[in-house]
């Protein structure tokens, strides 16, 4: 069932990653982490959070794919624990938010939005909890913030079309571990990126493996919808204004 996202939204779930026995193991550095100079294992791949308006059981390509790459008309938030040089990932174990608007989405990084390395290790068997805040309106507080970042791909998805932008930018904060200060914070209109049905879109999981192995479990998962003008309103009392373009 479709899940009104254009209002905003919270969604918090638990996750575990469990590598496969052999893969924790240090390695051969295509896998480069330089802990205590050695090289970390974590498998493969990883697995994301995905909203598209694209098919109620739309599957990408495995892989460094994460099981999203493929897909038209969504946004991910992918959890990746493998190093992919010809994706241009920025590290193995990293956060990013990707989308090509309508278009097919592939697990490049020049589509992403935003980049986070700083993260707990994804993959390291034990439970970490997420949250993830999509506010429609822009958060000004949220601009000062360290985890803020706009990367130069959200210019492709504005231009040359800015003409006919009447779409205000909001935010979608992710919170790792941590539900005070957000992980990583970027600028995003699921209205304006997204062709959505009546605001709606299908929201969901996918993951992956590959040459390597490891086991992906949600393990709690709830989806809440933003209705009301108290949803609208930030923790200061403020009316949240949009950023036009």
């Amino acid at each position: 069932m479709k899940q009104t996202v254009i209002g905003g939204f919270s969604t918090e779930f638990s996750f575990r990653v469990v590598p496969r026995d052999e893969d924790k193991s240090p390695g051969p550095c295509k896998w480069v982490d330089h802990s205590e100079g050695k090289c970390a294992r974590r498998g493969g791949d990883g697995f994301a959070f995905v909203v598209q308006n694209y098919s109620p059981k739309a599957l990408g390509s495995g892989g460094g794919g994460l099981g999203y790459s493929g897909i038209s008309n969504a946004v991910v938030v992918e959890f990746d624990t493998w190093f992919d040089s010809e994706l241009k990932d920025p590290f193995e174990n990293h956060l990013a938010v990707l989308t090509r608007g309508v278009g097919e989405l592939r697990a490049e990084h020049n589509n992403h939005l935003g980049v986070c390395l700083d993260v707990p290790d994804l993959a390291d068997g034990q439970g970490h909890n997420v949250h993830l805040r999509y506010d429609p309106l822009f958060q000004t507080e949220i601009a000062l913030h360290p985890s803020f970042q706009a990367a130069p791909h959200l210019i492709d998805l504005i231009y040359p079309s800015a003409v006919h932008f009447r779409h205000g930018l909001g935010t979608l904060r992710i919170y790792i571990d941590d539900s005070t200060s957000p992980t990583l914070s970027v600028p995003m209109s699921l209205s304006a990126f997204l062709k959505l049905d009546r605001g709606a879109a299908w929201v969901g999981f996918t993951a992956s493996t590959g040459d390597s192995y490891q086991s992906h479990e949600i393990t709690s998962w709830s989806f809440l919808e933003h209705t009301s003008e108290h949803d609208m309103i930030n923790t200061n009392g403020d009316v949240q204004v949009p950023i036009l373009i």
